[in-house]
């Protein structure tokens, strides 16, 4: 269900043939489409699996996280000295998710969700930012 009120259309599902991955389950491929924090998909979850949170930019980034964006510094253009800074107008928390450090490098702080804005419109391919899911972070 929580596919069919995704407003961006970001939440996707393993194929029947992916039993390794979990047929059928949900999950986000940012580069394509990113969250954008809508909410909706923890209003309908009928397995309990999401919580209900509120649409408050505050609460969410209070209880969402749903991984953690990384800076591949070799691929990121402002690190290699063209200021850039496509993932931090993208970002729905910025200052709190991501900031930029000047010369305009940015830098993922704590309070990043997840949300995976930043790697959808990052302009490098292969892109310079990856989400680390929340559920490989807890098994590092």
């Amino acid at each position: 269900m929580c596919g069919t009120v995704c407003e961006n259309g970001c939440i996707r599902f393993f194929a029947a043939d992916e039993p390794q991955m979990g047929a059928l389950t949900p999950f986000l491929d940012v580069r394509r489409r990113s969250c954008t924090l809508c909410m909706r998909c923890t209003q309908i979850c009928p397995s309990g699996a999401l919580r209900p949170v509120e649409d408050d930019l505050k609460t969410i980034a209070e209880v969402i996280d749903m991984g953690r964006a990384r800076v591949d510094r070799d691929l990121c253009l402002s690190y290699l000295g063209r200021i850039c800074g496509y993932c931090h107008d993208a970002c729905p928390l910025p200052g709190t998710a991501i900031r930029l450090t000047p010369p305009g490098l940015p830098v993922i702080e704590d309070g990043c969700v997840g949300c995976g804005r930043c790697v959808e419109h990052c302009p490098q391919d292969p892109t310079a930012l990856t989400l680390v899911p929340a559920s490989v972070r807890e098994q590092a």
